[in-house]
């Protein structure tokens, strides 16, 4: 209905914080749409605090660890099931790996997987409402968590063992006949829009995003990542189909471990989830991605301080028998304070760096191996030449035996004290065994690295590490000590900020357009009918309420002049300050007291927006040219003119009015906010019915609140009366 027209705040940039060692997760979180989706097994090769953490001791010879004892069957419908007992602790842990991950996703609906399996987990049941799904969770002492790869979701049930009857009926709901509740949809939709927006603040996951897009190729299915504009592609509906054509019980593997009998455990599984009939497609498998050769891109980035970069190339597979071996290896590179690298940077002067080096390996497809460093700007080109340096060394077998037993000492501590989690040992042996691995895959890994020589390690770097190598790097080039053209013939320039996105994607298939109208002049009907909507010549609204500044809710009162021809004009008085935005159909003015300057074209983005959006005349679209109405089912009405401008209208079926607005506001630079308005309190004015309520939501958070106090039509107003400056 109406919010105040914002200013733009510069926004604090990575500039302003300490320097980081990039983390590269294994599997991405739904919440955020723009984290990488490795499908892996990790043995993280990250930093510890000291070179040597055995304490003087040594171990005996390894024993093979084993993974825990597991019961599996196969229900009827498919459903594969494995069970491990575990009495120690009085906890029970359902995980179910589905093969819908992000390979299913369309072509142009890129993070589809992601958003439904955020649903899944967060949407609510056919039984249950999203809010009373989330309740009954926090009743049973359980905690409900979701993940995406490329060829899987994993959703995690936990609770305590005296609810495990209680739990899983939940887990059975969410994966069979979740409710996709349409404002959960669009408030999951705003998260996902949120988390693109925040590039532009992390240079970091930018400039891994990058590297990931060009060592997979971002027009393949490996390399695709949610974008804006794939997100515009995403409605209720795709998601139900999504959900539809991956889930189903022969899709699906469940894994139960914990303080529960495998007899009892089987027997309530076969009750659950033995009446599970849906049927699915099998989740296609792209070609396989190709290297991509040697490359240095750049994204030059005056305002930081620090600088970062992503050297690598395509790793391995999970069962490569060099696994092993190259995780030690990335030990050797990175661990901190007497790694390879970290040395080197010692050596040189003892510039502030941080240094991480990682060889992700893949189930479905390569993985990736990647060094990576956050570091003063003046030593970029140096840190750079300094990698590719130790990796050539190493690729010519210039390795130390105390380097080799350093580096095995810590990784033999941690994937001990890994093996100790018996619920973590259970889904890794249910992950090996979805993708047709051997269930001891990491056990088969810890004896290896107990018994690899200098040889061994020496093979396997020479067979691994590429001499042709991917970096990717971010910072102020006229900080650097020397420019990257000394260390590459070719510098290719990228920019780390998302793409500025269109508000959505007009429909064109001739049924939703037909059912768009019908229902627009239902709406039109509603709201007072069509003559004395298309009468209107001027509106006065004024309006009371809070509106967010910072984390506090800040008293508002704004005033909206309308004349027709698109001129429009708003007045704010908040915080004993005031000021008005002007515009004219073309250019505008925002003036505060002794102050007068042109509106920017953020601005001028958000003052077309509220003028696309007045009721009164959204009223009127289907009469417009430029706008197009299109129905996406479920009293939805898409409403879009041109490539800027749109909104989705959630109607009330019963009276035929709005109920929700949904659109997105783009501030430029990549910079986008997802919007929820909620309309109530419907009153007639001079004949016309018009919202006296909004609550507005901008990514999900509460922002506005406004209750109309004052609405007038054809009162005469002109323009000079709106073009008047304070």
């Amino acid at each position: 209905m109406k919010r105040a027209i914002a200013l733009l705040l510069p926004l604090t940039l990575l500039a302003q914080q300490p320097p980081s060692a990039p983390v590269k997760k294994n599997q991405s979180q739904p919440r955020k749409a723009a984290a990488p989706k490795q499908e892996t097994v990790a043995v993280p090769a990250a930093a510890v605090a000291s070179s040597d953490t055995s304490l003087g001791l040594r171990f005996g010879a390894p024993r093979l660890l084993r993974p825990p004892r597991a019961e599996s069957f196969t229900l009827p419908n498919g459903l594969r099931v494995l069970i491990s007992e575990n009495r120690e602790i009085p906890m029970v842990n359902l995980f179910a790996l589905v093969r819908a991950g992000t390979l299913g996703d369309p072509a142009g609906q890129a993070g589809l997987a992601e958003v439904t399996a955020m649903l899944v987990r967060t949407g609510g049941t056919e039984p249950l409402t999203a809010s009373a799904f989330q309740e009954r969770l926090v009743q049973l002492d359980a905690t409900f968590e979701s993940a995406v790869a490329e060829s899987r979701a994993q959703f995690a049930l936990r609770a305590p063992s005296t609810h495990f009857a209680a739990v899983g009926p939940l887990l059975r709901d969410v994966l069979s006949a979740p409710r996709f509740d349409p404002e959960a949809v669009d408030t999951t939709l705003g998260q996902f829009h949120d988390a693109i927006s925040q590039r532009a603040n992390n240079p970091v996951a930018a400039l891994n995003r990058i590297f990931r897009q060009r060592l997979f190729d971002a027009s393949s299915p490996w390399g695709r990542m949610p974008e804006f504009d794939t997100l515009d592609n995403i409605a209720r509906a795709e998601i139900e189909e999504f959900h539809r054509r991956y889930y189903a019980p022969a899709q699906t593997e469940l894994v139960i471990e914990g303080d529960v009998s495998a007899a009892e455990a089987k027997a309530k599984v076969e009750e659950w989830f033995g009446a599970w009939t849906a049927k699915a497609a099998p989740l296609a498998m792209p070609e396989q991605p190709k290297a991509p050769g040697e490359a240095m891109l750049f994204a030059d980035r005056n305002d930081l301080r620090l600088a970062g970069f992503v050297l690598g190339h395509l790793g391995g597979r999970a069962a490569d028998p060099d696994y092993a071996a190259m995780i030690l290896l990335c030990d050797i590179l990175s661990a901190a304070p007497d790694g390879r690298l970290p040395l080197r940077v010692r050596e040189a002067g003892g510039w502030r760096a941080d240094w991480s080096a990682t060889w992700e390996a893949g189930f479905d497809r390569p993985g990736e191996f990647a060094i990576r460093a956050t570091l003063e700007a003046a030593y970029t080109t140096q840190a750079i030449a300094i990698a590719k340096d130790e990796l050539a060394k190493l690729r010519a077998g210039q390795i130390a035996d105390r380097d080799i037993e350093a580096a095995r000492t810590r990784l033999l501590a941690r994937l001990a004290l890994r093996a100790q989690g018996s619920a973590d040992q259970a889904l890794e042996r249910g992950v090996a065994e979805f993708h047709g691995l051997p269930p001891d895959l990491m056990a088969r890994t810890y004896q290896t690295l107990a018994t690899l020589t200098k040889a061994d390690v020496a093979r396997a770097a020479a067979r691994n590490f590429l001499a042709e190598q991917l970096v990717v790097v971010t910072g102020s080039s006229t900080l650097f000590d020397k420019p990257l053209t000394t260390i590459s013939s070719k510098v290719e320039p990228v920019d780390l900020l998302p793409q500025n996105a269109r508000p959505m994607k007009a429909r064109t298939d001739a049924g939703s357009l037909e059912r768009g109208r019908l229902a627009l002049a239902k709406m039109q009907e509603a709201m007072g009918g069509q003559a004395k909507l298309a009468a209107i010549r001027d509106a006065s609204l004024r309006f009371e309420g809070s509106v967010l500044f910072g984390d506090s809710m800040t008293p508002i009162k704004l005033w909206d002049r309308w004349v027709s021809g698109g001129i429009y004009r708003q007045d704010q008085e908040y915080s004993s300050l005031s000021r008005a935005v002007f515009y004219n159909g073309k250019i505008g003015w925002i003036a505060q007291p002794g102050a007068v300057a042109p509106l920017a074209p953020a601005m001028l983005g958000q003052v077309r927006g509220e003028l696309f959006r007045l009721p009164f005349r959204l009223a009127l679209s289907g009469e417009d040219p430029a706008r197009q109405v299109a129905d996406l089912g479920g009293n939805v009405l898409q409403i879009t003119e041109g490539d800027r401008l749109g909104i989705r209208v959630y109607l009330d079926p019963k009276t035929g009015l709005p109920q929700r607005f949904v659109y997105r506001t783009d501030f430029g630079n990549g910079l986008s906010v997802a919007i929820e308005e909620l309309l109530s309190e419907w009153k007639e004015f001079d004949g016309i019915k018009l919202p006296t309520k909004a609550v507005t939501k901008k990514n999900g958070r509460r922002s506005d609140e406004l209750t109309m106090v004052e609405a007038k039509f054809n009162g005469g107003l002109k323009a000079a009366d709106l073009e008047k400056k304070p």
